[in-house]
């Protein structure tokens, strides 16, 4: 009878694992291909949570089902966009963890990982650059975690303005022996980095000394390819289109911008719209917009965009429901860069 007790709370605490498992699938895969309004996800996600409850107290040491109630919290609150909020939920799943008797290196780094990227949307810099180190610690070196770790900490150094510090960690990145070894999904992400530390070094943001990257990466390549990213790296369409404009812009070669500006304002017609995650692209895409029609005259367009920029500032740097554009560079600071092209 003992033995069939303990068979019994193993079943069902099984049972309870393989339910939290599934939702925390279920939020995924809604994540990814999910059209439905932030407001009806959050409340989704946070029906999971009610249902996990009773469990949660029950099972206080089941790794899975507090790691799936942890990681469901923070899409709760992610997908209305409460950086704060989901900031307590990391801290509130790094000190469950850190209780625990057993070995929960990977879970910290998750949430660390994920802590990392709220403080540096909010623009907590100092602590974020804490965190990352943290971060670092926990998971093996070469593994797929830390390399995205450190893909964090280079974010966390480009909206920090720290260009050179985002340089070294590129550069210890993609020197790294197990970096060839990555998806090239992965690694396409990183060659998209390259290309804006070829722009940093080219116009002076690194600091004089640094060698460039131009060895490794073909910036002539790059400008004339036309962005072919299959389904699972359309987030980098965007910032790939953006970054070639930049480029062009500092060439002075305008009618390689306006293809380019085309090519985003296609884009941008098929998947963008001026609502919640899009709106900072959109009015983004806006303000390129006038260069051409105002002859790229930053007397112009400085004064023509100002509205526009002032209404993009508002809204903070998001996370895109289908990542159709990401961040790389906040918003602000690209426009910046344009504007200065223009004035040389």
């Amino acid at each position: 009878e003992k033995y069939n007790k303990i068979v019994k709370e193993y079943t069902e605490l099984r049972a309870v694992e393989l339910r939290a498992l599934e939702m925390r699938e279920d939020i995924l895969i809604d994540y990814i291909t999910s059209k439905s309004p932030k407001k009806f996800k959050s409340e989704q996600a946070r029906a999971f949570l009610e249902e996990l409850k009773p469990s949660l107290e029950k099972y206080p040491n089941s790794y899975w089902l507090h790691l799936c109630a942890h990681l469901i919290a923070i899409y709760e609150r992610m997908v209305v966009f409460d950086y704060f909020g989901t900031a307590e939920v990391c801290r509130k799943a790094i000190q469950f963890f850190e209780q625990k008797p057993y070995e929960t290196k990977l879970p910290k780094a998750i949430f660390y990982h994920q802590l990392l990227v709220c403080l540096t949307l909010m623009k907590e810099y100092e602590e974020a650059e804490q965190i990352a180190q943290e971060a670092a610690k926990l998971v093996p070196e070469g593994s797929l975690t830390w390399f995205r770790g450190y893909e964090q900490y280079l974010v966390l150094h480009l909206h920090s303005h720290h260009y050179d510090k985002a340089y070294e960690i590129f550069k210890k990145i993609t020197r790294h022996r197990q970096f060839q070894a990555m998806a090239e999904s992965e690694q396409e992400v990183w060659r998209i980095y390259g290309a804006w530390f070829e722009y940093f070094l080219m116009t002076g943001k690194i600091a004089s000394g640094k060698k460039s990257t131009r060895r490794a990466f073909k910036l002539t390549k790059f400008l004339n390819e036309i962005p072919t990213f299959s389904k699972d790296k359309k987030g980098l369409n965007i910032p790939l289109l953006l970054l070639q404009i930049l480029f062009h812009l500092e060439a002075q070669n305008y009618d390689k911008v306006e293809d380019r500006l085309l090519a985003l304002e296609k884009y941008a017609a098929r998947h963008l719209n001026e609502e919640d995650t899009s709106f900072r692209t959109a009015c983004l895409v806006r303000m390129l917009k006038y260069m051409p029609k105002l002859g790229y005259d930053p007397k112009k367009i400085i004064p023509k965009t100002k509205k526009l920029l002032a209404r993009m500032s508002k809204m903070p740097v998001m996370i895109a429901d289908q990542l159709h554009e990401i961040e790389i560079i906040p918003y602000e600071d690209y426009w910046s860069f344009a504007i200065s092209a223009l004035k040389k």
